[in-house]
């Protein structure tokens, strides 16, 4: 059964997962952030710079993600599909697993 999100967090898991045609867009870091976050994910500092360990207290705590915040704070279009397959192999998550929640 696919997990509800409000609009704006499924836009940005719709486009990093390729949800449907025409759903993959440049995203910006507070927008990942955010929708990440309605997951029960909260980003750390991990050392100096501008890498960011994703932890969750939620379903997939056992598994943290980190991820360099991009310079210009946007996950450009062409480069979620690393993003999409870290979700993949981690987690399970495909393109049907969230759903806008209505």
């Amino acid at each position: 059964m696919p997990i509800p999100l409000k609009r704006p967090y499924y836009e940005v898991l719709a486009s990093i997962l390729k949800s449907h045609r025409g759903a993959r867009r440049d995203i910006r870091w507070d927008e990942f952030e955010k929708a990440v976050g309605a997951l029960g994910f909260v980003a750390r500092r991990a050392g100096g710079g501008s890498k960011r360990t994703f932890e969750c207290t939620g379903p997939w705590a056992r598994i943290p993600f980190s991820l360099n915040k991009p310079k210009n704070h946007t996950l450009h279009k062409g480069a979620q599909d690393s993003l999409k397959t870290l979700f993949a192999t981690r987690y399970g998550w495909h393109s049907a697993t969230f759903k806008r929640q209505s």
